[in-house]
């Protein structure tokens, strides 16, 4: 399960899961994004920073 939180100041929003293996979670999340979009990620700085073409909504996964 994945609990959204509401942008910061800094229009961060923060995405959090429940689960043990949560930097595999963040890459299933990335890649179902991806399907969703029809895009392809895009590594965008050393800061494991991701976009994803074709995101009408241009967010960055971090």
């Amino acid at each position: 399960m994945y609990e959204v939180r509401w942008p910061n100041k800094e229009r961060w929003i923060f995405i959090f899961c429940d689960y043990p293996d949560e930097p595999d979670e963040f890459v299933a999340l990335l890649k179902a994004y991806r399907d969703m979009v029809h895009g392809k990620i895009r590594e965008i700085s050393d800061l494991t920073q991701y976009k994803v073409d074709n995101d009408e909504l241009g967010l960055i996964f971090q």
